[in-house]
């Protein structure tokens, strides 16, 4: 019965809200209002066509194209990359590489020659040089570019 579509007693659709153990809203919570509802929808395979159709064919799979879309929307929020044409932002999300850190983990560390730009997708890293914390970088801050860019130690 979770996020099933049932008829009101004035005969236009309801959705019923499914029970949130957490009091957050998701999904499952939209209600139809008495007039009804026009909805598009966007399907992770019907994604992934018009990707393929737009010339990203590159992009084969519903979960690329997820990941693909993930990246796009990453990349427009970083403000060193908004001056791209959408060519370039195409070709710069192509190769971007999505990984992931456990809480603790080091991600650079200094001294070491710097290979890798990173831009935050989600989560805090916390940046610290010689043992003392400098500040924290949250979602869509980007580090490492000095190292890719002047080949110089972190």
């Amino acid at each position: 019965e979770d996020g099933a579509i049932h008829e009101s007693a004035s005969g236009s659709p309801d959705m019923r809200p499914a029970a949130s153990t957490d009091g957050k809203a998701d999904l499952k919570s939209l209600v139809v209002a008495e007039g009804g509802a026009r909805l598009g929808l966007l399907t992770k395979d019907g994604l992934a066509a018009a990707l393929k159709e737009l010339g990203l064919s590159a992009i084969g799979s519903a979960e690329e194209a997820t990941d693909y879309t993930r990246k796009m929307v990453l990349a427009k929020k970083v403000h060193i990359f908004r001056h791209l044409s959408q060519e370039q932002t195409t070709k710069l999300v192509k190769s971007f590489v999505l990984q992931r850190y456990r809480k603790g983990a080091h991600v650079i560390k200094q001294g070491d020659m710097g290979s890798s730009f990173f831009v935050i997708a989600s989560g805090e890293v916390t940046v610290m040089i010689n043992g003392k914390t400098i500040r924290t970088l949250a979602k869509n801050a980007y580090f490492g570019e000095r190292a890719l860019l002047f080949d110089e130690p972190r």
